[in-house]
């Protein structure tokens, strides 16, 4: 989901690019969480911001609650992640993950 209004990313970035990207940091989390043994389904909401000179923001939550020994190398993962060069400010969005459920989502 765009946190950043449609008009805006479309100045500052190619859909096609947004898409890369986007898939980039779908991939990132999935191998993350299919690599570990399961635990307790949680809810996962990652918040990227893509800001100008390439580098990324992240922030994550999660419920019932991920712990930071999992939270915190995968923050620096996603930023660390190449992204496109924008200018003009930052594009955010969120992507929602159920993990350790039967099925991991994006909504």
């Amino acid at each position: 989901m765009l946190l950043t209004p449609e008009s805006e990313v479309a100045e500052r970035l190619a859909v096609k690019d947004l898409g890369d990207f986007t898939r980039a940091a779908v991939q990132v989390v999935q191998d993350l969480f299919g690599a570990r043994q399961p635990d307790q389904p949680q809810e996962l909401v990652v918040e990227l911001t893509i800001q100008p000179r390439g580098t990324v923001g992240a922030r994550l939550r999660s419920y019932p609650g991920l712990s930071r020994t999992i939270l915190d190398p995968l923050r620096l993962e996603l930023m660390g992640l190449p992204c496109p060069i924008i200018e003009g400010g930052t594009v955010a969005f969120e992507a929602y993950f159920l993990v350790w459920a039967d099925l991991m989502t994006l909504h």
